[in-house]
């Protein structure tokens, strides 16, 4: 009870003097200026994005914490420093609470509350060959990833990240596409990073010994403590796929995974979930040390929320904003889930980080491609925006998935729909290497291609951007569709308006050959180029036609280009699959 007040004085009030309030140590959070990075919206390239933000953030977070973190050293305080939010989680005394509150550097000071994973429901099986299930997963076939998949792009060359319960890494369908496996060989540094450090006090347990949780504290390598499975499962959902059974129960089969515990048997807090964004802004090896922003994943998912019952509340919404906007600004989409408060009808998606703007918030349908009962629904109106949310929807009932044990279960929740859009990432940007980084075209691309569905419940009012709604934000993501416009989506100013009337390009896409005739051209030149600009193929005497082997080529779209003697260009863009 004691604490309980206190807390209602942070959240509402200003950085009050604590010392008749607290009595033993507590856990905080202490919030510092924040840096403005809006003109990194300018830059492209992941890795120049990723490397440019992290070492802003990390000198601004250096120069404004000093002089705190030399005090809570003088006093022993145990403190950890964050820079994609520029906050300190501290466990401290009153009397230290004071003297940080007194420091004109220190914005506010609040609770770092604690909360829990979603209740999902889980219904197990032993393996997808022991019983008779369908042949690709239901939510797969309905997004056409299985049809992206026969194009040749299916994840390669992403990683994705799981932001999540943990996981169970050595699961059939999940190992061999662990970026830190390497054919037998393991290296977790860089790879998996555990955010979970002490035991829940929400879980109440009357006896706390080294077997409380399941997993241990600060493990140094993956492991799902989660009942239901649930990081292993949505894990599973992006990328899984048993290369024994040839079956995959993940959108992007063949993505790389790298993982963070950001729960302790289900309950989080805001500064273990600020952990986790922080590692994947810039992972670090085993020790906490060393980081690297070229390690950073393509794309993080979200299967969690901070309840208002547990203290999330507009009034520490802005520290997990701020980090999901610095991540997005470090080249990094942030997939979130709605939430399972359909029942509440409209206005229900009310939690971070899928109220977060920046965040790429998904709510969920069954598998007649309607919208799930238990969808959360906008517009956000628990921060005063009324913002038009979800952004997409995607399947997640009775979603079938890797579960711990090395077994099979199906999954529902909203939980289980943003992996599919992790997922879609993934596939698009082995499709298009160009738009990593690049978010706000990712976003485009998903938006544009997905399938428009009207809101019979006409939650929203006033103002929308065209063709979104508060149910299924801009429609059903159609995986198909959006990677063959994200193909198209940097390429189309190279190439031709007119040119499929000055040559073909045949068969398209090609496998072992491609023919490229000229309608137009007797003499000229020919160029292939791969989508970063490099020069795969040059002949200086082009005569009207010539066959090119592409068996050596890796998989991927490319520009072939066709000139006539006084230089002038034509373009077609080409799809490579083996």
């Amino acid at each position: 009870m004691r604490h309980y007040w206190l807390y209602i004085l942070l959240l509402f009030g200003p950085v009050l003097p604590l010392t008749a309030q607290v009595e033993e140590n507590t856990d905080f959070l202490v919030v510092l200026s924040q840096l403005d990075l809006s003109h990194m919206d300018l830059m492209h390239g992941k890795v120049k994005k990723g490397r440019e933000v992290y070492s802003k953030l990390k000198s601004h977070a250096q120069v404004t914490q000093a002089r705190l973190i030399k005090l809570l050293e003088r006093k022993g305080v145990d403190y950890r420093s964050y820079c994609v939010a520029n906050v300190i989680s501290i466990s401290a005394s009153s009397a230290t609470i004071d003297e940080l509150a007194a420091l004109e550097e220190v914005r506010k000071i609040i609770p770092d509350y604690r909360f829990q994973v979603p209740d999902d429901q889980l219904e197990k099986i032993q393996s997808p060959a022991a019983r008779n299930i369908e042949m690709v997963p239901w939510g797969l076939e309905l997004i056409g990833a299985d049809k992206v998949w026969e194009l040749g792009f299916r994840g390669q060359n992403v990683v994705v990240g799981g932001h999540d319960t943990g996981v169970e890494w050595t699961h059939p369908a999940l190992i061999q596409n662990y970026r830190g496996w390497n054919e037998g060989l393991v290296q977790h540094s860089y790879n998996w990073h555990d955010a979970i450090h002490a035991i829940s006090p929400l879980h109440q347990d009357s006896i706390i010994t080294d077997s409380t949780n399941p997993c241990g504290l600060s493990i140094s390598s993956p492991c799902d403590d989660a009942a239901s499975s649930h990081g292993t499962h949505t894990l599973g959902t992006i990328i899984g796929f048993d290369p024994v059974t040839d079956y995959a129960v993940g959108v992007a089969p063949e993505a790389k995974w790298i993982a963070v515990r950001n729960m302790e048997r289900g309950y989080g807090s805001i500064s273990s979930y600020l952990e986790g964004f922080e590692w994947f802004l810039a992972p670090t090896d085993s020790t906490g040390s060393n980081p690297d922003p070229d390690q950073a994943p393509h794309v993080i998912n979200n299967s969690w929320a901070c309840i208002e019952e547990e203290g999330c509340n507009p009034a520490n919404f802005e520290i997990l904003q701020t980090a999901v906007e610095n991540l997005r600004k470090a080249g990094i989409v942030v997939v979130a889930s709605a939430g399972n408060s359909g029942n509440q009808g409209c206005e229900s998606i009310s939690t971070p980080a899928a109220i977060y703007d920046a965040a790429l918030t998904v709510g969920s349908v069954d598998s007649t491609d309607t919208l799930s009962s238990f969808s959360s629904r906008g517009p956000v109106s628990v921060d005063g925006s009324f913002r038009i949310k979800p952004d997409v929807v995607a399947p997640g009932r009775m979603v079938l998935s890797a579960i711990r044990d090395n077994q099979y279960g199906y999954l529902t929740g909203t939980s289980m729909a943003g992996p599919h859009v992790a997922g879609l990432v993934a596939l698009i940007i082995s499709a298009n290497p160009n738009l990593s980084g690049d978010v706000d075209a990712i976003e485009q691309v998903i938006f544009n291609s997905a399938i428009k569905k009207n809101d019979p419940e006409a939650c929203q009012e006033g103002d929308s951007t065209p063709g979104q709604n508060a149910l299924y934000g801009f429609g059903r993501v159609d995986a198909y569709a959006a990677v063959m416009e994200a193909i198209n989506f940097t390429t189309a100013i190279r190439e031709s308006p007119d040119r499929r009337a000055n040559f073909n390009v045949f068969p398209n896409p090609a496998n072992e050959y491609v023919n490229v005739k000229s309608n137009i051209l007797r003499k000229g030149s020919l160029r292939v180029y791969d989508l970063t600009g490099r020069i795969i193929v040059t002949e200086n005497q082009f005569n009207e036609e010539t066959i090119l082997s592409t068996c050596l080529w890796p998989l991927g779209s490319y520009i072939v280009e066709i000139a006539d003697q006084s230089g002038q260009p034509y373009r077609q863009l080409l799809q490579v699959i083996h």
